[in-house]
């Protein structure tokens, strides 16, 4: 299956991709809500590590239950995985799970009876009484206030957790393909550690969005309005994006990186160098719907912000100073 996907460094205007690609007859693109399960904390990445990289029994066994539950709390807010994927995300990842952990056994789960929460409180309280009121003639007998749960026991190689992943995904990307010839999915690669991601995908292809940093600063202290540090201190805001940049690196073949600024200034010749990239019937006779959702003009707005705020001029000297290798003239 053809994969098609976009990221980027936060801000930097990636989703211009997804809604270029909705415009093409071909390609089957829903929301462009963030699609992170792989990179996510407690995703496929962490479960990767946990299972193959550093595998260690307790650690092994949490990291599955994390997933499950990371899962399940995808289905659930905002961006439901479970609507999106029409309605096959959790029978898929139980199918999934089971793959990767066939036995197991019901034992306590120690990590959360020992938790900063209320049940671990009870636990603690009720084992203290008992305790005094045996006068300690079994120390190692608790008394537990949850039910047994799964003790996953994990089997398997290397090439076996990338084959069953491979699978997982492409049942879930089968249900948003339908029929169409690619499915374009936004940000489902981070932009830091492109081969973490791109193992599980045998014809994936990656488009990075880059941006002016004077704009992202722009847009997160006056369109954003982001409550963080960055607000008032540039040179946080300079080390930060400098440090995120650095993580892109090395990149592979299936990556095109372009800038948001040349896909509104040059928009013919970046769409024609995009087709090129993607290429599986990807050309102007599928774009029937050009300048439909990505609107050169209207993203034109967004670009050369600190020409509308001449207050900023000291900080945005600090960034060309501090970041002049990533300007666009």
């Amino acid at each position: 299956m053809k994969v098609v996907t976009c990221c980027g460094f936060y801000g930097s205007g990636s989703s211009a991709i997804t809604d270029l690609l909705r415009e093409y007859d071909n390609v089957a693109c829903g929301t462009d809500y963030e699609i992170s399960l792989i990179y996510m904390y407690h995703g496929l990445n962490d479960l990767y590590h946990y299972l193959i990289e550093c595998p260690e029994r307790n650690n092994a066994n949490y990291a599955i239950g994390d997933f499950y539950r990371t899962c399940l709390a995808l289905t659930k807010g905002g961006m439901n995985y479970e609507k999106y994927f029409n309605h096959v995300f959790m029978d898929a990842t139980k199918e999934y799970l089971v793959k990767l952990s066939p036995k197991f056994y019901f034992a306590y789960d120690y990590h959360f009876e020992k938790s900063n929460s209320l049940r671990a409180v009870v636990h603690y309280l009720l084992n203290k009484v008992y305790q005094v009121v045996t006068r300690g003639k079994n120390p190692y007998h608790l008394i537990y206030v949850s039910e047994p749960q799964p003790f996953y026991l994990p089997e398997l190689s290397d090439h076996e957790f990338i084959q069953f992943t491979k699978e997982y995904l492409e049942i879930l990307l089968q249900a948003i393909k339908g029929n169409k010839e690619l499915v374009m999915v936004d940000q489902l690669v981070s932009a830091s550690g492109f081969e973490r991601c791109t193992r599980y995908f045998d014809d994936l292809k990656i488009i990075l969005v880059d941006r002016d940093p004077r704009d992202i600063f722009l847009s997160m202290k006056y369109i954003w309005k982001e409550r963080d540090e960055f607000w008032d201190n540039v040179q946080l805001f300079c080390d930060w994006y400098r440090w995120v940049h650095q993580m892109s690196f090395p990149r592979p073949t299936n990556v095109l990186g372009i800038r948001f600024e040349d896909l509104i200034y040059h928009y013919a010749r970046e769409v024609d160098k995009i087709e090129q990239f993607i290429g599986g019937g990807i050309n102007q006779s599928h774009h029937t719907m050009p300048k439909t959702s990505f609107k050169p003009e209207k993203s034109k707005q967004n670009c050369r912000l600190w020409e509308r705020y001449p207050n900023e001029s000291l900080n945005i000297k600090l960034i060309r100073e501090n970041l002049k290798n990533y300007l666009v003239d």
